[in-house]
């Protein structure tokens, strides 16, 4: 890998090793430098944001119509959400991270900065359940 681009992606470097010195605050790095190249490019309309996704019992915008048999569900902590805000509301909002419906979601990324062969199928079945809400 080319080191210049190593250095990029990592925040604060580990004196003693390679890597960063906290790993949390260099994921979250990570994620940041993907939502903004997103943002850029994204129409207006989209946000791109990280957070949850709840799907209540009762559909949004639909005359509170009721999903037949169900119970609210939500997501776990998603890396990026990209969501149409002008069309459909946001739950709760605190900076970046939010709480929204499945309606307006346009998309979700799951962000490793290392994927190994183990995370693969919990990233997918996580976005598989998302997908299904």
């Amino acid at each position: 890998m080319n080191p210049l681009f190593y250095l990029a992606l990592t925040l604060i470097p580990a004196k003693n090793r390679n890597g960063a010195d906290h790993n949390g605050e260099d994921g979250r790095y990570v994620e940041t430098l993907i939502r903004e190249y997103l943002k850029r490019y994204l129409p207006k309309d989209l946000e791109v944001l990280t957070g949850f996704i709840l799907r209540p019992a009762v559909k949004t915008g639909l005359k509170n119509k009721c999903r037949q048999d169900q119970q609210d569900m939500h997501s776990t902590q998603l890396d990026i959400i990209v969501y149409d805000s002008a069309k459909y509301p946001i739950f709760q909002r605190f900076g970046e991270s939010v709480i929204v419906p499945p309606e307006g979601v346009v998309g979700i990324i799951s962000v490793k900065k290392h994927l190994h062969d183990t995370d693969v199928t919990h990233e997918l079945s996580v976005l598989k359940n998302c997908y299904i809400m």
